[in-house]
This record gives C-alpha cells, structure tokens and sequence, in this order.
C-alpha cells in the first residue's frame, strides 16, 4: 500500500509541474503577435523539374536559371545540381513571410524580400563541392527551423 500511495502522489506532483511549466509558458507568449508556423513546401513546377534535368544532365559549361520559391521555414527546390564552370542565375521568389537566399561560398546573397516579390543573383559555379544555402532571417532562426538547402557543384 506504502508504494502505491508513493507512485500517486509522485504522479500527481509531476503532473502539477507540468501544468504550472504549461501556464508560465503560455503567460510569456506576447500577447497579439503572430507565432510563426511552418507551411508545406509548394510542389515543384514543370519548369522548376526541367530545369533541374538540366543542371543534373550532362553538359559543357552552360548558363542555367532556377526559379526557387520559399515559404515558411522551405526553399522549393532545396537541392541543386550543377557543373562546375557552368553561369548559374537564382531566381528567387517568396511565397509568405520574409525571406532571403544566402549561398556564402560564392559570397552570393538576395535581399530580404517580402511575399509575393522576387530578387536574383548570378555566379560562376568555378568550385567543385557541396555549399549550403539558407535563409538568414531572424538571426539564424529561419535557417535553424530548416530553412536550407544544398549546391551540389560536380
């Protein structure tokens, strides 16, 4: 009996921490603010796909584009390939939020664009290896929440 009267009251006092965490928690939320919620990444487009045959395809040196689009917390696509010495154009569009594309080894950044706008940058992919990319927005925040995604330069 000792051990059952135990376990019940360590229960029910586990039980009380945790509600008393719950209540604190939900009493330090701002109130009125927007919580920030990820969204399913859009499927890709007939062009997003053909242009991603592209860059994977066997080729000389050529100039590519491909159209990413992001959405909270996802770039579509999140995986690029390409060839090195191939001219590489990002056309870059946002889908909801603020959001920005950040490729650093190639020293390539977009402004921080709003729903609905597009920004774009070219590079010369001269290095053969794989580079992330990601959203630098809300200090790291975007990028530690997934928003990420590879260059792969073959």
């Amino acid at each position: 009996m000792g051990k059952v009267f135990f376990v019940l009251v360590f229960c029910l006092v586990v039980v009380a921490a945790l509600s008393s965490a719950a209540v604190t928690y939900a009493a330090a939320m701002p109130k009125g603010k927007k919580v920030m919620m990820a969204t399913v990444p859009v499927d890709l487009t007939a062009m997003q796909a053909a242009e991603l045959k592209a860059g994977e395809s066997a080729h000389q040196p050529a100039k590519l584009t491909f159209h990413v689009a992001s959405g909270m917390f996802w770039y579509a696509p999140n995986e690029i390939k390409v060839k090195k010495g191939d001219t590489v154009t990002i056309d870059f569009s946002n889908t909801g939020g603020m959001h920005d594309f950040n490729l650093p080894a190639f020293g390539k950044k977009t402004k921080v664009i709003k729903a609905g706008e597009t920004d774009s940058f070219t590079f010369k992919a001269d290095q053969k290896g794989t580079f992330e990319f990601y959203c630098s927005v809300g200090k790291g925040y975007h990028r530690m929440k997934g928003q990420i995604g590879v260059l792969l330069v073959e």
